[in-house]
């Protein structure tokens, strides 16, 4: 599924800017696209890490990630 959605998403994202905006904005609107997700693809590793280094870094072994094991994605 993840695959699917994120195929998806970065193959269609082109066509509904071209929609959006129109195809003489095209490139345009690509580069404020992708300056929006910029901010997900720094903030993104960091928020990923920071708990399994909270629980106690490499040294713990998997009981670090229990918590996102059982949470509701």
């Amino acid at each position: 599924m993840c695959g699917l959605g994120s195929g998806g998403f970065f193959s269609f994202q082109s066509s509904i800017v071209s929609q959006v905006l129109g195809s003489h904005r095209l490139g345009q609107g690509m580069g404020w696209l992708e300056v929006a997700e910029s901010f997900g693809y720094f903030a993104g590793p960091v928020s990923a890490g920071a708990p399994p280094q909270a629980l106690g870094g490499p040294n713990v072994g998997a009981a670090q990630y229990r918590p996102a094991m059982v949470s509701p994605s």
